[in-house]
């Protein structure tokens, strides 16, 4: 039986973090400062469940493994506030993400 890991991760968008690097060298309010770039930390199981909501048809584990995780959080308020940057929501680059790897036919169609 496949599981879901009982952890966190950070998530962004890939396409988020190329703007930032251009944000960062066109404004000249970076100069010097160091900018994380995660739009936000999320429980494997809950990106289970999105996926598997926008998917119900794909084999998406939803079980969680045993054991306490530790919870992070990241703070981005500096990058929001010097680049202005607007992060992507998970939804969406989520959804763009599984949509290519089916597309590129990494991911079986159902």
């Amino acid at each position: 039986t496949k599981i879901v890991p009982n952890s966190y991760i950070g998530m962004v968008d890939v396409k988020d973090v190329a703007n930032s690097l251009i944000l960062a060298a066109e404004t000249p309010e970076a100069a010097g400062h160091r900018f994380i770039c995660c739009a936000e930390t999320c429980e494997w199981i809950e990106i289970a469940k999105l996926m598997k909501s926008m998917y119900p048809n794909y084999p998406i584990p939803l079980q969680k493994m045993e054991g306490q995780s530790i919870k992070y959080n990241v703070n981005n308020s500096k990058i929001q506030k010097i680049l202005k940057l607007k992060f992507t929501p998970k939804e969406i680059f989520l959804k763009e993400m599984i949509d290519n790897l089916i597309e590129c036919g990494y991911v079986e169609k159902h």
